[in-house]
This record gives C-alpha cells, sequence and structure tokens, in this order.
C-alpha cells in the first residue's frame, strides 16, 4: 500500500519558523538559589518573581508539549500545589498566555503527517451527493473530525447525518434512527441492503458510546468503517432532487 506523507522539507522549514518566532526557547535551567530563597521570609524583587514565573510556565510548557494532546490547555501541565505555591510567591495566579500560540503551533506541525494520511483516507467522502445545507454541514464536521483524529465525534456525527437525511425524507421531525429506518424500508424508500447499512452505524454508534464508560475510544479503524457505511447511506438518500439547495 502506497504511504502518502507530507512533504519533509514543509514540516521541517515549518518547524524551523516556529522555532525562531517561539516565546518558548528550550530548557530553563533551574534557579535553585531563588527558589531557596522564595521558601524563606526574604523578600523577592519584581525581577526575580518573573524570573521564577519563567522557570515554571516554561517547564510547564515543555511538559504540555511532550504529552501531544493528553492535556487541553498549558494551565493543566502544572500541578494543584505548584500553582499554589507560585501564587504565594508572585501574589497572583500564575498566567501562560503568552504559551498558547507556540503550543497550537508545535501541535499542528507535528500532527501534520497523520491529518493528511487521513484526508487521503476519505478525499471523495460525500464529494458526490446532493443533500441539504443542513446536511452538508454535519459532512463538514465528520470530515473535519475524522482527520483531526476525533473518532468518537466523527461516529457520533455520522449517525445525526443518517437520521437527518431520513427525516427529511420522511418529512417528519421526530424519531428515534431505528424506527426511522423500519419506517423507510416499509414505505420502499430503499431495500433491505441500506437497510442494513443504517442498522449498522445505529449499532455501532451506540457500541462505541456504551464503550466510553469504561474508558475506551474506538480506533482510527472502526471511525472508517462508520465513514464508509454513511457515505453509501448518504448516496442513496441525498440523490433527491427536492434536497437540491
Amino acid at each position: 500500500m502506497k504511504t502518502i506523507t507530507v512533504s519533509g522539507d514543509l514540516v521541517d522549514i515549518l518547524r524551523e519558523i516556529i522555532d525562531d518566532m517561539a516565546v518558548y526557547k528550550g530548557n530553563v535551567e533551574e534557579p535553585t538559589e531563588l527558589l531557596e530563597k522564595s521558601r524563606t521570609e526574604a523578600k523577592l524583587s519584581q525581577a526575580e518573581k518573573e524570573e521564577i514565573e519563567w522557570y515554571f510556565a516554561s517547564k510547564a510548557f515543555k511538559k504540555f508539549v511532550d504529552s501531544k494532546e493528553h492535556l487541553i490547555i498549558p494551565e493543566d501541565s502544572l500541578e494543584g500545589k505548584e500553582k499554589k505555591r507560585l501564587k504565594k510567591i508572585l501574589g497572583h495566579p500564575i498566567v501562560m498566555d503568552m504559551f498558547y500560540k507556540d503550543f497550537y503551533a508545535y501541535q499542528f506541525v507535528d500532527s501534520l503527517d497523520d491529518i493528511v494520511r487521513r484526508a487521503t483516507k476519505i478525499r471523495d467522502t460525500f464529494a458526490k451527493s446532493v443533500v441539504s445545507e443542513k446536511a452538508k454541514g454535519i459532512c463538514r464536521e465528520v470530515y473535519m473530525c475524522f482527520i483531526h483524529g476525533y473518532h468518537l465525534s466523527s461516529m457520533v456525527l455520522c449517525r445525526a447525518l443518517v437520521e437527518l437525511l431520513l427525516k427529511e425524507r420522511l418529512g417528519v421531525e421526530v424519531g428515534e434512527l431505528g424506527k426511522l429506518n423500519n419506517i423507510a424500508l416499509e414505505r420502499k424508500i430503499y431495500g433491505k441492503e441500506t437497510w442494513y447499512q443504517i442498522e449498522q452505524i445505529r449499532k455501532k454508534g451506540n457500541q462505541c458510546l456504551h464503550q466510553l464508560v469504561k474508558g475506551n475510544l474506538p480506533k482510527e479503524y472502526q471511525s472508517l468503517q462508520v465513514l464508509g457505511l454513511t457515505q453509501e447511506v448518504v448516496q442513496t438518500l441525498g440523490v433527491d432532487r427536492d434536497l437540491n439547495p
């Protein structure tokens, strides 16, 4: 199987630019004497406080970058006792706003290969279907969630998309996916094959939500399977001229 990756030159160039422009410049040496001084009754100057703040902020940022996507915001990388200690030293909570652009820039470069790899897998997804504006919005969300690796969101949105298409075709505003699927089959809107595809989307969506309470997130291949099924259903339900925006 052919492997498609982003040009190494492009990734390297982007990383060099970020390295040059980033506020964070690598490991910061621990200000041991200042930290010891902060534990005494000695008064710290504003410059000394800023040096301590910079050290802890840099330490937290490095931990945040190394964790990839396991932490949500840079402040999450500081432990509670560190936050309390810094607040006591500085007189205010530590502010890490300066690191936000740096982190998300590094995160983007780190994930660029995976984004492109996933995008090439579904480059034709929903591209040839005629659907309503509401459905188009969900299609875009499904696509973006998948290529950025948010597979649970992608699978849940696939289910929501199919449910919306069924409601539009049946002319109803409420209804559970399984029941809507049965009604559409009874009205001969589609055959047994499409009914089975929708049932699989429904079941796989339920399964991933049940696994979520156990701490298990769906894998990429599971999300891709549901995307493939959804694409087939969209092609079946999304060709009615009445849905042409």
